[in-house]
């Protein structure tokens, strides 16, 4: 992996890991369906600011694949409002919000699992030493909680 896209990558994960801190922080004094408006109304705006500023172009060529849009619009209503609406109401009610987000954080191995059944993607030994070890953690995690 190219180093650039490591370090953006862990800056990723930072600001990614910052945000429930936030939410749960917020959700004890404001409703988690205000926090979850606002911040698609925040994404809504600062992607058209982006699409303007850099790939307006881009999009207008793209809107002729008419049978794809459709897609996304499923995709962005199942991964971004029923996604947000049940993790933002899961950082509200939790006692540890390390929980939900550790658990949240499968997301990559159902990417793994369908990747392979539908995109035809070869499993590696080190993305199945990865599953493995994010299944173990998850084990302990809540083996723990259970005593």
């Amino acid at each position: 992996m190219n180093v650039s896209i490591l370090l953006l990558s862990l800056f990723i994960a930072l600001l990614s890991g910052i945000s429930p801190l936030v939410i749960r922080v917020i959700t004890k004094t404001v409703s988690h369906h205000t926090v979850m408006v606002i911040s698609a109304i925040v994404y809504f705006v600062s992607t058209m600011i982006y699409i303007y500023l850099f790939h307006y172009d881009t999009v207008l060529k793209d809107m002729q694949y008419t049978d794809y849009i459709v897609i996304i619009i499923l995709t962005s209503f199942v991964g971004f409002f029923l996604a947000s609406s049940m993790y933002f109401y899961a950082l509200k009610h939790t006692d540890n919000v390390n929980y939900v987000v550790i658990i949240t954080s499968l997301y990559p191995v159902v990417t793994l699992i369908l990747s392979y059944y539908f995109l035809d993607e070869k499993l590696t030994w080190q993305g199945l030493l990865g599953f493995l070890f994010i299944i173990i953690g998850i084990v302990l995690l809540f083996s723990q909680t259970t005593k």
